[in-house]
């Protein structure tokens, strides 16, 4: 009866008049402002703290979601102040609808982003899903509630003040209703496997039936904090679950009952169990401390207390997740003492003795997965890093030998062993994705240790930066892409006019260029440490000498003689760039001719790698007519990158040369097809349409 009342006094009644009282509103009441503004300053505090802690330690997922949530519950409460002053206000009662129908939603879904985390902290192998596929499910079925919902409020809304139209506002009840019914379906579904999973977690403990790799609880379950600090964050977690669940629950015969029903129109049971429940769920939802590793998919490390974790980090260095498996958090190494983890007993419990007396924790060891990956690159991997076997051994040797004195290269060289290993497994195994985690950890760790190491380079730590600007050479070729966190590394020749690349974002050439940068940096590198880089490292820097390279074949020297014919040729002149086309001729003879004599490297399998020396030793204006795409630039770099095909045989490189020759052939205009015909050639695209190009294009 009083839906029907409502809904035809909501076609007139704009205020409280003796015609249209407030009994006939549809909640039926005046809203309470002292509470209602409470829920807004306590929503808005933790919209505040939300933005401020998420910044802070960069989890955008976690912060978006629960941001969003925040905001919309602070919204709908200013509605609900809107409607004290006139509760027949149609802003007020259409800003409240839809803001704190939805709001909630978010607020799950930043439940659901943790819990992949969590599995993944605690074990994985006793959940029934698979980590990565909570997020997937849950905030997707998250999602769908969410448009259901907003379907629903807009329709209602869309009614008018206060339901002037009553089938419109049933329509958009009914859809309000079914959004939420499913959002109570699926937070209990997830309830479920959650419970499940703590269930078998807890037998597994009780059985000692541990996996065969070690979970990140199982190594921290000797530590009382670290375990009291997850008991608290399980505990918030459940409770932000439980409360919301008990508002989406309330929220269901409240809506069903129809516009103006009498659940509806008691206020009291509104803030208990709808505004009480989603601000205990608020306050419960803090952003875990883990920074990163949501988009890296690192080890979780937001157990740990917020002020050690910082301080124990670099100030320099507080953008860069340097979060890393338990195994590598052993002590620095002194350099004039070998390793603890090498140490005898004995004498490793002598060196832990502090002038005092005072026994010093003992530092963390080598776990298997380390000793991997060391004999790995001592067996293995140093044998893929040059082509020339009497460099070999300064790899095995002489680089290993500096990694045991600095902990930044040891992760360097674990890193890159790990990534070796990850490309020898199948892209959707386990292991792929399992190598391809450590590998990212001990990059990050070793980044931590080179980065501020690099703007203070001394004898002592010369040959170890050295030796990882290699290794990072290694790391973006073979990921195809830069480590992240490289932008902060000064390595390049000329910091000063530098222009951006312009070529298209993320292409193969856009992405090579970025490697070249660091190419470069390793030529600065040698030039501020050559003093000390003396003895066996020599070796690396070695350059053939005239006599070690033969003359090209003879298709290649006549590719080359046909490119020369650039410079001549009317229709290309203009091409060539610059104000004063005598110079510019000049400047790409010039190219050409380096280009011509650095690549004889590819018919002599011991100095393929000399064929970078065309980029390390290349003036920055070459650099600079590259990144913004000039064609008779590019037109090299296709001749190069042909020849660069002798580096395939390396893990590391493999599939750049056809993917950088396929895509400056997309680059350039067909004017100059004729000259692309050799690169093409040597990688079988003679015949090829764009569609087979696009579909061989290596990923």
């Amino acid at each position: 009866m009083s839906s029907n009342v409502t809904h035809h006094a909501g076609k007139y009644c704009t205020e409280i008049t003796p015609q249209c009282p407030v009994e006939l509103t549809t909640y039926g009441y005046y809203p309470n402002l002292s509470v209602n503004s409470f829920f807004i300053a306590l929503f808005g505090l933790c919209l505040f703290l939300q933005l401020a802690l998420g910044t802070w330690r960069r989890t955008w997922t976690f912060l978006g979601v629960v941001a969003i949530g925040c905001f919309g519950e602070a919204v709908g409460y200013i509605g609900r102040v809107i409607m004290h002053n006139n509760p027949w206000s149609g802003a007020g009662f259409k800003t409240q609808i839809c803001c704190l129908v939805l709001a909630p939603s978010f607020l799950a879904a930043g439940i659901y982003v943790t819990l992949k985390h969590l599995v993944i902290y605690c074990g994985p192998e006793h959940s029934r899903l698979k980590p990565r596929l909570y997020p997937w499910i849950f905030i997707g079925c998250d999602f769908g509630s969410i448009v259901l919902q907003a379907i629903g409020g807009g329709t209602a809304a869309a009614a008018g003040d206060q339901g002037g139209n009553k089938k419109l506002l049933d329509a958009g009840d009914g859809l309000i209703v079914a959004g939420i019914a499913f959002q109570v379906a699926t937070m209990c579904v997830c309830g479920l496997l959650v419970l499940d999973y703590f269930i078998r977690f807890q037998k597994a403990k009780k059985s000692n039936a541990l996996a065969h790799s070690e979970s990140e609880y199982e190594k921290n379950a000797a530590d009382p904090k670290t375990n009291r600090n997850l008991r608290i964050f399980c505990f918030a977690i459940g409770a932000a679950f439980l409360t919301i669940l008990i508002r989406c629950i309330y929220r269901l015969p409240e809506m069903a009952g129809g516009w103006g029903n009498s659940l509806m129109r008691k206020e009291t049971e509104f803030l208990v169990l709808d505004g009480m429940m989603v601000g205990i769920a608020c306050c419960d939802e803090t952003s875990p401390q883990c920074q990163r590793c949501l988009k890296r998919q690192i080890p979780c490390s937001f157990l740990e207390d917020a002020p050690e974790g910082l301080s124990a980090t670099p100030t320099n260095l507080s953008i860069h997740d340097t979060a890393t498996p338990r195994s590598l958090d052993y002590q620095p190494s002194d350099p004039d003492l070998p390793p603890h983890a090498l140490l005898p007993p004995g004498q490793s419990q002598l060196m832990n003795q502090t002038p005092e007396g005072d026994s010093a924790p003992e530092p963390k060891r080598f776990d298997l997965l380390d000793l991997e990956l060391v004999q790995f690159y001592s067996t293995r991997t140093y044998m893929t890093m040059s082509s020339r076997i009497s460099s070999h051994a300064v790899w095995r040797d002489t680089v290993f030998a500096e990694a045991l004195r600095h902990d930044f290269l040891l992760h360097g060289l674990m890193a890159t062993a790990a990534l070796h290993k990850a490309t020898m497994q199948a892209k959707t195994s386990d292991a792929y994705a399992e190598y391809s985690k450590v590998a990212l950890a001990h990059q990050n760790a070793a980044l931590a240790g080179y980065i501020p190491a690099v703007n203070k380079p001394n004898q002592d730590n010369g040959i170890a930066l050295f030796c990882l600007s290699l290794f990072l050479t290694i790391w973006a070729f073979a990921s195809k892409r830069l480590p992240e966190g490289l932008h902060s590394v000064k390595l390049e020749l000329n910091q000063g006019d530098s222009p951006g690349i312009t070529l298209p974002l993320h292409s193969p050439t856009a992405d090579f260029i970025e490697i070249i940068m660091i190419l470069r940096g390793i030529y600065a590198v040698i030039r501020e440490t050559d003093t000390w880089l003396q003895g066996d490292i020599e070796e690396l820097l070695r350059y053939p000498l005239p006599g070690d390279l033969p003359p090209h074949p003879a298709d290649i020297a006549e590719a080359f003689n046909l490119l020369a014919g650039v410079a001549d040729d009317p229709k290309l002149m203009p091409l060539l760039g610059g104000e004063h086309p005598a110079a510019s001729r000049d400047f790409f003879l010039e190219h050409l001719a380096r280009l011509r004599d650095i690549t004889r490297c590819r018919s002599v399998v011991e100095w393929d790698g000399h064929i970078f020396s065309w980029f390390i030793m290349a003036p920055a204006t070459f650099i600079h007519s590259l990144k913004r795409g000039n064609p008779s630039s590019l037109i090299l770099f296709a001749h190069w990158a042909a020849a660069f095909r002798c580096m395939d045989h390396h893990w590391w490189a493999i599939g750049w040369a056809y993917s950088l020759v396929v895509d400056i052939s997309a680059l350039l205009d067909p004017i100059w097809t004729p000259y692309l015909e050799w690169p093409r050639r040597q990688m079988g695209l003679v015949f090829g349409d764009t569609a087979h190009l696009d579909a061989r294009r290596v990923a």
